[in-house]
């Protein structure tokens, strides 16, 4: 198992996913340079360490909620090529595929549900209460997905291929089409409150821009 430390600094490198993004390789000098410090603890060997590397320097972009997820898996699978257990082969696949799902999961249950929940539900905030209370709303949301991103790399790094199934058996998917329920009727109640403010032209203007 990876040091405590090593742990760490891979995931916080996480959040510097896209910061060298470019339209070949996309996520890929970011991914790089997030599992480094992992990949140079499981590799003694300088040329292991390099045949490491390049398994990552090619092709790969995912959504940056998904990502730490992916690093606590490839890690987990690094440890097992280097033991013999994985071929290496089979992590050009594994990573490929994963990393798309998560890519389309990602802008499903995040782009697509959860910002217009906040948007929806900091508006509704906005009009029922002070506006520290759509403030304080807005920092548990943020709080909650950096505790999801942190909770995933260790729930991968830690099981492996196994989280990819138990990843399935959440279906996420199901409860990501339950909640926009909930922002339609977030969208009802907010319609309802600048009606009832007599601000229903303001709302009106907003969907024709």
């Amino acid at each position: 198992m990876l040091s405590r430390k090593t742990s760490l600094t891979c995931f916080l490198r996480s959040y510097l996913l896209g910061g060298a993004f470019t339209p070949q390789g996309m996520q890929s000098l970011g991914i790089t340079h997030a599992l480094e410090p992992g990949l140079a603890e499981i590799y003694a060997d300088p040329e292991d360490l390099l045949c490491a590397r390049q398994r990552y320097i090619r092709h790969f972009n995912t959504h940056p909620f998904g990502a730490p997820f992916l690093l606590g898996l490839f890690l987990n699978l690094e440890q097992l090529i280097a033991r013999g257990v994985l071929p290496a082969e089979a992590l050009s696949n594994i990573k490929d595929t994963a990393g798309y799902t998560l890519s389309a999961i990602g802008d499903s249950v995040f782009s697509g549900t959860l910002v217009p929940f906040w948007v929806l539900a900091s508006a509704c905030l906005l009009l029922l209460c002070p506006p520290w209370g759509a403030a304080l709303f807005t920092l548990c949301l943020f709080a909650a997905f950096q505790a999801f991103r942190l909770a995933s790399f260790y729930f991968a790094l830690q099981h492996g291929l196994a989280a990819l199934e138990r990843l399935r058996n959440f279906n996420i998917i199901n409860w990501c089409e339950r909640l926009k329920y909930c922002n339609a009727l977030l969208l009802a109640g907010l319609l309802w409150l600048t009606a009832d403010l007599g601000h229903n032209n303001f709302v009106w203007e907003g969907f024709c821009v």
